[in-house]
């Protein structure tokens, strides 16, 4: 008798294909739950108010619109896919549960978390910008009436961002704090706008060699950041720090060719 039956296979394959069970999930959510929400209870979720969302949602609308999902699948909606993402962002909820609470499955949103990602690189060079010119003297006033010191052109520091370790030489990842990360190098102005971000360097890299590499350029001793508007003759010694309730802050001063702080 022959192990594999042919009659049998045969009269299996005519049986009706049973459906695939759909998991249950929150239906509804951003209808019933986030639209009905205080404007209080949305920023706390998405770390940013409706009008910011609104924005950021026609900003990256195009982009999400342009990626194709999978073939014969029914596209996720860009509201969906966005406040899924920011929620996952802003939350300490689980990825499963964030996937459940928009009513998506497991690739839908990975794809989605890719998507957003992406479109938010494209627009990234768009909003973080060093100033421009005829901005300088302003952002100076600003920063001297906060910080009592003139010439003040930004506001830098840095903090590490966890990660899983590398399975490339992963102790070169773990910083002070005894966990694996790498280390994020950010400028802002007085209205915490940021203009410049610095990013993907191991944490146990010093912060000399962070913010020595950071900018547009480094020639010789000159540290040229975008449009050359700031030039130091030095690494950290230009770097002015003031405490405030145990913090350091650290401000960019700019540079004269004379190598004298300019009054601002």
């Amino acid at each position: 008798m022959d192990i594999f039956d042919t009659s049998s296979s045969s009269s299996e394959d005519e049986e009706p294909v049973i459906n695939r069970r759909i998991p249950s999930r929150i239906e509804n959510f951003i209808e019933r739950t986030i639209g009905n929400s205080l404007d209080r209870e949305f920023q706390q979720h998405s770390r940013m108010n409706r009008v910011t969302y609104n924005q950021l949602l026609v900003r990256l609308t195009p982009s999400l619109e342009k990626q194709e999902g999978a073939v014969g699948r029914k596209r996720i909606p860009v509201e969906r896919q966005l406040l899924a993402v920011l929620w996952l962002f802003s939350t300490p909820d689980s990825y499963r549960s964030v996937r459940n609470r928009f009513n998506m499955g497991k690739s839908s949103m990975f794809s989605s978390f890719l998507r957003v990602i992406s479109a938010l690189n494209e627009i990234t060079p768009t909003l973080i910008k060093w100033h421009m010119e005829d901005e300088k003297q302003n952002i100076k006033t600003a920063f001297r009436a906060i910080a009592g010191m003139p010439g003040i052109i930004g506001a830098i520091g840095g903090t590490y961002v966890p990660i899983k370790a590398p399975r490339e030489n992963p102790e070169s990842y773990i910083n002070r704090k005894c966990f694996h990360g790498i280390t994020l190098q950010a400028i802002c102005q007085p209205n915490l706008m940021f203009t410049d971000c610095f990013t993907g360097y191991p944490s146990s890299v010093s912060d000399i060699r962070m913010f020595s590499n950071s900018g547009s350029a480094i020639n010789g001793k000159c540290l040229v950041f975008t449009a050359s508007i700031l030039r130091t003759t030095s690494i950290f010694p230009e770097l002015r720090a003031i405490q405030s309730n145990g913090m350091d802050f650290f401000f960019l001063i700019e540079r004269g060719n004379d190598g004298q702080c300019e009054t601002g």
